[in-house]
């Protein structure tokens, strides 16, 4: 065939134009266009759907002041990928967590998130999940129940103490004590609301608190800190007590510790290269030291405490050198303290 007829069927407007092999290429357009409806009727045939295969989620009843979470599964039920874009869900009293977005699900393939209700009152509330993703996107309606916490229901806080006492024994008057801690958990099905905790009793002010508590939700524990400083010797004691929404309130935690004066006696190290350590000889008299020491065993430290004393008594000290093979030094120069 000549070859300006086959370029006439291209160019009319100058057939006698150079063949080219352009016009030979045309049809790769429509292998183009072919190749493309392929990609994407392959693209549109994924499908998102929840595994139940429902179009919607109910929570039923929940108390007010709690939550409720369901595990919800998508599945791609289609032959192609589905893109998942971005995800919504409103009003704010539902919420979802766990859909780490975008992301690409496989046919057959699934996915599993959270979804949760935490109703702020009581009535019924509807809402909305939505899923923008590359097929149409994924609507599930959603409902639940604020239902009004009452005592003794299911749908209530209950206060668990652990431990239910602190005793803090012996502690030298205007020191403070080791801090101990009490864990207050919420055993029940509803948020716990903490409105004080306080220290009542004999001797409040000789304890101390500090705490995380305040709203506690159900399952949730917080920690209350006590601390003890008596300030004056003898038998100290108080109770903790916690004001909040449950039936029980207010929970009483009780705390006793004992004050106790000391006297710590301290002296300059010996020179001495084999001193093994120091005995201590208290008397209440002056020069009337017992001859027995108040340690059986030699102190290392080049200090002593006394607990062992009262109040308004004067005490009278003494201390020796021991050495390695336990022969005892004399006694050194005498030293007093007044209990106040």
């Amino acid at each position: 065939m000549p070859c300006h007829r086959i370029a006439n069927r291209y160019n009319a407007e100058n057939p006698w134009k150079r063949c080219s092999p352009a016009p030979f290429l045309q049809p790769a357009r429509f292998v183009f266009v072919w190749l493309a409806l392929i990609c994407f009727a392959r693209c549109a045939a994924g499908s998102l759907q929840l595994s139940s295969g429902a179009s919607s989620l109910s929570f039923g009843d929940v108390a007010v002041g709690s939550k409720s979470t369901k595990a919800v599964t998508l599945v791609n039920s289609g032959t192609g990928d589905v893109r998942l874009v971005v995800a919504g869900v409103a009003p704010s009293s539902f919420s979802f967590s766990g859909l780490a977005l975008p992301m690409t699900l496989a046919p057959k393939a699934t996915v599993t998130f959270d979804l949760t209700f935490a109703p702020k009152g009581a009535g019924t509330v509807t809402g909305r999940f939505m899923i923008d993703c590359t097929t149409p996107s994924l609507v599930v309606s959603i409902s639940g129940t604020g239902v009004a916490s009452t005592a003794g229901s299911s749908g209530s806080p209950t206060v668990s103490l652990s431990p239910t006492s602190l005793s803090f024994g012996n502690e030298p008057v205007d020191i403070a004590s080791s801090t101990q801690t009490i864990t207050m958990t919420n055993a029940g099905s509803a948020a716990l609301t903490v409105n004080d905790i306080s220290l009542t009793g004999s001797n409040p002010t000789d304890f101390t608190e500090n705490n995380t508590c305040s709203t506690v939700d159900a399952g949730a524990s917080c920690k209350i800190v006590i601390s003890f400083t008596p300030s004056a010797s003898g038998s100290c004691s108080a109770s903790l007590s916690i004001a909040d929404n449950a039936s029980a309130s207010p929970q009483i935690v009780a705390l006793s510790g004992t004050g106790t004066h000391d006297v710590i006696v301290a002296w300059s190290a010996s020179k001495t290269s084999d001193i093994e350590g120091y005995y201590v000889y208290r008397g209440t008299t002056s020069g009337g030291e017992s001859s027995t020491p108040l340690n059986s065993t030699p102190a290392a430290a080049t200090a002593y405490d006394d607990d062992a004393v009262q109040a308004g008594q004067t005490y009278y000290y003494k201390v020796a050198t021991v050495s390695s093979s336990g022969a005892v030094s004399a006694e050194s120069s005498e030293s007093s303290a007044t209990v106040p």
